[in-house]
């Protein structure tokens, strides 16, 4: 639940602005940068940042060399890394400070304006865990239900990456069950 304690608390929910990011990742995964859908290089750019997003924090560049090229000696791991990110830079132009790079470390500059799915159905339980049954937001379980298309990152996949994978199918094991929750509780509601 600390996912959730971070957007609550997170002041980027502005739409419209230049650089603003919409990413959706309940669902095939999709990223639209000022209203344009953006296209990466490769697969694995995009799991990248899906993962940065997803985790938040700083997470050292080691452990991200494991996961993404876990077949790979450190040698050619880091320059893969580099390379990666400057991709996932080219992906999204115009988006200031997207990363936020500190030597051994990279995240996702959560001051960035942008837009997640995900923190709809997180906010939604968040207020659900917050209020008695009967003062639930139907409006905001209506637009958490509004934004699932699906299992997370469904369809998608890094066969080369089984930690990821691991991951994945973990997020979106985690997401079926909170997507469920704001189900019933809308149905609750109704």
């Amino acid at each position: 639940w600390a996912y959730q304690e971070r957007i609550i608390d997170s002041p980027h929910l502005e739409v419209g602005v230049s650089g603003s990011l919409d990413l959706k990742l309940l669902g095939y995964p999709k990223v639209f940068l000022d209203g344009r859908s953006v296209k990466f290089a490769t697969h694995k750019v995009l799991a990248l940042f899906a993962y940065l997003v997803v985790e938040g924090g700083k997470q050292p560049r080691e452990r991200l060399q494991d996961i993404f090229w876990p077949d790979s000696e450190s040698r050619l791991a880091q320059p893969a890394l580099r390379n990666t990110l400057a991709r996932l830079k080219k992906a999204l132009p115009g988006v200031d400070k997207l990363l936020q790079i500190d030597g051994e470390r990279v995240e996702f500059n959560f001051c960035t304006v942008y837009t997640l799915d995900m923190e709809l159905a997180a906010r939604a339980l968040v207020d659900q865990q917050q209020s008695e049954a009967q003062t639930l937001d139907i409006a905001m379980l209506e637009s958490a239900v509004g934004v699932d298309r699906g299992p997370f990152m469904d369809g998608f996949s890094l066969p080369d990456a089984p930690a990821f994978e691991e991951w994945l199918t973990l997020q979106r094991a985690i997401w079926l069950r909170r997507m469920s929750l704001v189900y019933e509780n809308l149905s609750r509601q109704q």
